[in-house]
């Protein structure tokens, strides 16, 4: 899969793998929060 430089650089910025980014970035669009809250949900789901 290709992920989009946004993708890549939350996976830098917060140390966790690109596909929990992408995750993140999943639940930033559906539910509308932003970058802090959308990782620290993804690491409870």
């Amino acid at each position: 899969m290709d992920y989009d430089e946004e993708t890549k650089q939350m996976s830098d910025d917060y140390g966790i793998d690109i596909e929990e980014a992408e995750q993140a970035r999943e639940l930033m669009d559906e539910y509308g929060i932003d970058e802090d809250d959308a990782v620290e949900l993804q690491e409870y789901l």
